[in-house]
């Protein structure tokens, strides 16, 4: 991901630590894991509006992350009610 976004004219200037963890984060979305800004911003140092700003320049730049969002609880809301649609409890 970052490698990607590096290519890009957009990369220019940002932190690279920045970068690093917005990717990060991509992958964490793009895999299923549950891994939110916060804690990456805990481990890296890195601020939460930094890696979100920069995610969503990723996410601009870089055409096959552009559908990967963080998770809102609208999100999680919906992703609910689709997993548990026909089913019994």
């Amino acid at each position: 991901i970052a490698r990607e976004y590096h290519e890009t004219e957009v990369s220019e200037g940002k932190n690279p630590f920045g970068i690093a963890s917005a990717s990060v984060y991509l992958a964490c979305l793009k895999n299923r894991v549950n891994l939110s800004q916060s804690a990456i911003s805990q481990v890296t140092g890195i601020s939460g509006v930094t890696i979100r700003n920069i995610s969503e320049s990723i996410r601009k730049s870089v055409p096959e992350l552009k559908d990967y969002k963080r998770k809102t609880s609208t999100n999680m809301q919906t992703d609910y009610k689709n997993k548990h649609i026909g089913t019994s409890c």
